[in-house]
């Protein structure tokens, strides 16, 4: 097998000033990064001289204080450059990290960073891409206690630097030059790249030294030829990079696999190794991550319970319940069965809960304050107890362990870039109120009254402000509280 592990941070240096970010930085941070070390000078003297990012825990981070230390932090520490929302304050709408970086330094409409801000911008608020672009391939490369590896975050995030580099050399050339980006130029670099990978993979050895010479010798095979002459469309770990190879015709992003090796060759010209073991690090990433998928279903048919609930549009919503699972895929794999909401616990205790977003009509706000009075109300104090505040968006006093993310309708006791105790609640308890907030209906011995608007007490659920109830008092011409 081709191995593609290589640090291109080897010279750092001693500064006072660091940039600091959360231990698994996303593509916008890292944008961030780069954006200051390029234009920040004059902004935050020193700055220019840093070299690499530094890592803390988002719950330990305060960016007001670091900043009059010498310490610029992104995307952690609710100070001018993160966009999270803290206790008491909103999210920074419609913002990144790269967004408010760009924006303090006077950027933001620098055609040669227009691209690639619009591309993290999306990326980081809608989760939306391709599972071959710069955005996303980061998350699947980072170490996790789950996933033996011999990559480190150091080498992960001069992966994306180098890409980030390479697109803005190019972006930046097409508008001097007035000569946009030809997604078909990368073709011929990457196919070469990709057909070693796949004899690398197939047990071919590659002479030591000799990697350049032989994806650019005369007699390298094609991808399609190394595809049909080694069989590997048989390995169904294969089979979405295989997809993704024959589709290219219909590929035109600046930001996926085929046209960044063809950029950093051209930035590089005279480094082709870094193309080379960049592409190679990219497909490692992805084919462990379909075996990684393919384990997550052999896990799922073993610890997977189900319900189901009536659903909004008529339809029945399948809930599972998985125990004891830390694959970071098994939420993935459960929506490709048509689940539409995971309730996934890891190892040691902590819990997530993810929806289908296929599934349009399906929110969980209710579902986010139930669970939020429930975690108080097991740690023995309420300090939230409004209905409003429950739902809001981040984390709420009292309960900061559950952090409730509205564009992708996700309630995360902790993550992988966030450290947090677990919570309280046992998984019967959660899956209850999960049936509880996503019935349409209400409960039979009192279905006649709650239709009407009518609330009898005393009630389990007053407490909870649930979006039927509000509606239905809605409709009976009585205030909502």
């Amino acid at each position: 097998m081709l191995v593609a592990i290589w640090e291109f941070s080897n010279n750092r240096k001693d500064c006072a000033m660091k940039i600091t970010t959360h231990p698994r930085p996303h593509i916008e941070e890292i944008v961030a990064y780069l954006m200051l070390k390029l234009f920040g000078e004059k902004f935050f003297p020193g700055i220019s001289q840093v070299s690499g990012l530094t890592f803390v825990n988002p719950r330990e981070a305060d960016g007001k204080e670091a900043e009059a230390k010498g310490e610029i932090m992104v995307g952690v520490g609710h100070g001018r450059f993160d966009e999270h929302p803290a206790l008491g304050e909103p999210r920074k709408e419609g913002e990144c990290a790269a967004t408010l970086v760009a924006k303090h330094l006077g950027i933001m409409d620098n055609p040669a960073w227009s691209k690639l801000i619009k591309f993290v911008t999306i990326n980081d608020l809608k989760g939306q891409g391709s599972p071959f672009d710069v955005g996303y391939l980061p998350k699947i490369m980072y170490p996790s206690e789950s996933v033996e590896t011999s990559v480190t975050v150091e080498t992960v995030v001069d992966w994306i630097s180098v890409a980030i580099r390479a697109i803005y050399a190019s972006e930046k050339k097409s508008f001097e030059t007035k000569m946009p980006f030809d997604p078909q130029a990368g073709i011929s670099v990457f196919d070469r790249i990709f057909a070693a990978w796949i004899q690398g993979k197939c047990g071919e050895e590659i002479p030591n030294g000799k990697i350049v010479d032989f994806v650019f010798g005369s007699k390298q095979l094609s991808a399609e030829e190394a595809v049909n002459h080694f069989g590997m469309d048989e390995d169904p770990a294969m089979e979405m990079i295989l997809r993704f190879f024959k589709a290219w015709p219909k590929a035109d992003n600046l930001f996926d696999l085929k046209g960044i090796p063809a950029l950093i060759c051209a930035l590089n010209p005279d480094d082709k190794d870094l193309a080379i073991n960049w592409l190679l690090m990219a497909l490692d990433a992805k084919y462990n991550e379909q075996i990684r998928f393919i384990q997550a279903g052999l896990e799922y048919e073993e610890k997977a319970e189900l319900a189901e609930v009536a659903g909004f549009n008529g339809r029945p919503l399948k809930i599972a319940v998985i125990d004891d699972c830390d694959n970071p895929l098994m939420n993935k794999y459960a929506r490709s069965e048509g689940i539409g909401l995971i309730i996934q616990r890891q190892e040691w205790g902590n819990t997530q809960i993810y929806i289908n977003k296929k599934l349009r009509f399906l929110k969980i706000y209710d579902l986010a304050a139930m669970i939020r009075l429930a975690e108080q109300e097991a740690q023995g104090k309420v300090e939230t107890k409004d209905w409003q505040k429950l739902r809001e968006e981040g984390v709420v006093k009292g309960c900061e362990n559950w952090y409730f993310h509205h564009e992708g309708q996700m309630l995360l006791n902790g993550s992988l870039t966030t450290e947090q105790p677990p919570t309280r609640l046992a998984l019967r308890e959660i899956l209850r109120l999960a049936i509880v907030a996503l019935n349409p209906e209400f409960p039979p011995g009192k279905a006649k009254y709650c239709s009407r608007g009518i609330c009898t007490r005393p009630c389990s659920m007053y407490k909870w402000g649930l979006r039927k109830c509000v509606e239905a008092r809605k409709q009976a011409g009585k205030p909502k509280n």
